[in-house]
């Protein structure tokens, strides 16, 4: 490796969230803290308002439409009323998956021909314009943010001798991939994972089932989970009770992310109805869900359930996830990227590091460690909730020193990254 390239990385995401991703924003800036020059090249990428306000660290935007989403603060959708455009969205993503169910059932084998080709073709056109901006520019290593951005990696790394690593956030195991789309996908992660200098992914029982999946020695891969990063937001904040008005007696149980069915938030807000008057559920939106089921979910609005719509910066998230008493990370059991979640969750970890016990899936994943740190409550069924949190508010004040400590020795990103930079320096 020359010095022109020893500090400079370039991360590739294709059709995979940035700004909504603790892991990939956190990678950067610890990157960049350690004297990297990073560059982003994204492709038909949630970016949102996202700025790292660094100038060692680029986002650089391919496709069209994050170009437009970046220029423009408003789009044609967006000036038609919202119940129209939910319904329409409905409607489409229904139909598209009803017709991609029966074209896989008719014409298997053409259909993965077809899809083959299309998704090539597509990733083709993004690893062409980011060869036209990486031109003569020397790199020490590409970072593959999934298995789209792993197959651009390493077709440009191939072409410009660079070592590539495969950045694995999700897990796609064969046996639970139901859609043709996802099966061609999944084989060309296992065809490039095999050639990376080494993966990364989030824990150990993730790493078997992917060594054993993508057929790749056990060895090559350093686990690191989803965390947050920096020292513990102690201060209280009051975020919510100033946007909702709500008295100083109450307390706000809050669920922040995607609003999402996966992640059970009509459950929640129906089981909230029935709450006392002073326990108030807040779903708080990162800027990007599903249009069609936010609209669902605010029939709900009322007293006792609020949405909070306005997305904050990565900088303000600590402050107004302090604002709240207690967060909500609750995922549908679809498969083991969803059970598996003691080390996926950026909800947990960012809940953990504003002091808030959480309320959780009953997985063994997050049970142990939640129950290790008694910084908060697992629950089988949603119905549970009310129960959960007022045994957590029962024994708030442990509970809320204790999150503290669980994000310290577990979720603080600089504390596990160490031996992905040791991996850097010896590519």
């Amino acid at each position: 490796m020359d010095a022109s390239s020893s500090k400079r990385i370039a991360i590739f995401i294709y059709q995979y969230g940035l700004g909504n991703s603790p892991a990939l924003i956190n990678t950067g800036k610890i990157l960049a803290r350690y004297g990297y020059l990073v560059d982003y090249f994204t492709f038909n990428t949630f970016i949102g308002n996202f700025d790292f306000h660094d100038a060692s660290i680029r986002i650089i935007p391919l496709s069209e439409k994050e170009i437009t989403d970046r220029k423009a603060s408003a789009s044609f959708s967006n000036t038609i009323p919202l119940f129209i455009r939910s319904r329409l969205g409905y409607l489409v993503s229904g139909l598209y998956r009803v017709k991609e169910i029966l074209l896989d059932r008719m014409f298997s084998s053409q259909r993965i021909v077809s899809l083959k080709r299309s998704l090539t073709e597509a990733i083709d056109a993004y690893v062409k314009r980011a060869d036209g901006i990486i031109g003569a520019s020397r790199y020490s290593c590409f970072i593959g943010a999934e298995p789209g951005g792993l197959i651009a990696a390493s077709i440009l790394g191939d072409k410009h001798k660079v070592p590539v690593v495969y950045y694995s956030l999700e897990l796609w195991l064969s046996d639970e991939i139901t859609m043709l789309r996802d099966k061609v996908l999944k084989d060309m992660e296992k065809k490039y994972n095999k050639s990376a200098a080494f993966t990364i992914t989030l824990d150990e029982e993730r790493s078997v089932l992917l060594a054993h999946g993508n057929g790749i020695p056990l060895s090559s891969i350093v686990t690191v989970p989803v965390c947050a990063d920096g020292p513990k937001y102690g201060q209280k904040g009051d975020f919510f009770r100033k946007k909702f008005k709500l008295p100083e007696r109450a307390r706000i149980i809050l669920y922040a992310g995607f609003i999402a069915e996966w992640a059970m938030c009509e459950e929640m807000a129906r089981a909230a109805l029935g709450w006392p008057q002073n326990r108030i559920l807040v779903l708080h939106t990162h800027g990007y869900n599903e249009q069609s089921y936010l609209e669902k979910i605010s029939k709900y609005e009322g007293a006792q359930v609020k949405i909070s719509r306005e997305p904050v910066s990565y900088e303000e998230l600590p402050s107004l996830l302090a604002s709240a008493d207690i967060g909500i990370a609750l995922y549908r059991d679809l498969g083991k990227n969803f059970n598996l979640i003691g080390s996926a969750s950026g909800k947990l970890s960012h809940y953990l590091k504003s002091g808030l016990p959480v309320i959780a899936n009953n997985y063994p994943s997050i049970r142990e460690i939640i129950n290790r740190y008694n910084c908060g409550i697992c629950i089988d069924d949603v119905s549970q909730l009310a129960g959960a949190v007022e045994k957590i508010i029962n024994n708030y004040d442990v509970m809320h020193q204790n999150a503290f400590v669980c994000y310290e020795d577990n979720y603080m990103l600089s504390k596990h990254f160490n031996k992905v930079l040791e991996r850097l320096k010896n590519l």
